[in-house]
């Protein structure tokens, strides 16, 4: 065993893993065979068959990382989130106690609050979600109809932050999603709305909270970046206005409900009670 030469093999196969992806497996194999024992080759291949999404293998490869290098934090993490995409909660709970979280081997499934963190989805849009495992979120806000995603859809997110979003003068890391794990039964209604009392838009929030649906003023909320910024910190040329409520001639409004009839009490409740005027639902 030459390791030198290896450790040259090495860098050529995490070079080929953007080219030539099986050209790399197949030298990340051959390394494997050559010294059984050494981390490294392993953790890579785990890495890149979470990248694949092919959770059977990560998981295979990072749990493997972790028994010839207890210290690899980033194998046991990957590990984690290997089983967790598998539902393997044992597994998924080994690791992230190998990690350094203290949490109970058993089977059950996985459920804490670990907080609230913004989560890019596949086509780029950052949501605000309730982490509710070290690698899954429960999205809190309303995802616009870019993507098919949904209000309380639980996401299997990454572990390496890609951005900064900045919240009531704190900070929070911007996790990538790797998969769509659970699908809510919540739809998304657009509204087109025009608010003629300041308080509108609040009691219109009150009144879905109060019904357990989602709301989104888009109005407000939403915000363009460039992707240099979504995936770092937002700089000035992205400040967000809030326009005052006499400045908005038509509110964009998100409602998410599990029934249109649901949607249909709330919004007439709202007209009668503060004589609103909605122009458009779909």
């Amino acid at each position: 065993m030459n390791k030198k030469h290896n450790k040259q093999l090495l860098q050529q196969a995490i070079k080929l893993q953007d080219t030539n992806e099986a050209q790399a497996i197949q030298i990340y194999k051959q390394l494997i065979a050559e010294d059984p024992e050494w981390s490294v080759p392993y953790y890579n291949l785990g890495l890149l068959y979470k990248y694949r999404g092919d959770w059977i293998k990560s998981l295979k490869y990072n749990e493997l990382a972790t028994k010839f290098d207890p210290s690899d934090q980033p194998a046991w993490w990957n590990m984690g989130i290997a089983a967790t995409a598998l539902q393997r909660w044992r597994d998924a709970r080994t690791a992230w106690k190998g990690f350094g979280i203290p949490i109970e081997i058993d089977d059950e499934q996985i459920n804490i609050n670990i907080g609230h963190t913004p989560i890019r989805l596949k086509h780029g849009e950052v949501i605000w979600a309730k982490r509710i495992c070290p690698a899954r979120a429960q999205l809190d806000n309303i995802p616009t109809d870019k993507g098919d995603y949904r209000y309380k859809d639980v996401i299997l997110h990454d572990g390496a932050p890609n951005g900064i979003r900045n919240h009531n003068g704190h900070e929070f890391p911007v996790f990538d999603e790797l998969q769509l794990l659970q699908k809510s039964d919540y739809k998304t209604y657009a509204i087109g709305a025009k608010a003629f009392a300041k308080d509108s838009i609040d009691q219109l929030s009150k009144l879905c909270d109060d019904a357990d649906c989602g709301f989104e003023n888009w109005t407000e909320t939403l915000r363009m970046v460039c992707q240099k910024c979504s995936q770092g910190i937002p700089h000035e040329h992205h400040e967000h206005v809030v326009p005052k409520w006499e400045e908005v001639e038509t509110y964009q409004l998100a409602i998410a409900t599990q029934a249109r009839g649901t949607l249909d009490e709330i919004v007439g409740k709202w007209v009668n009670k503060t004589g609103s005027e909605v122009l458009w639902v779909k």
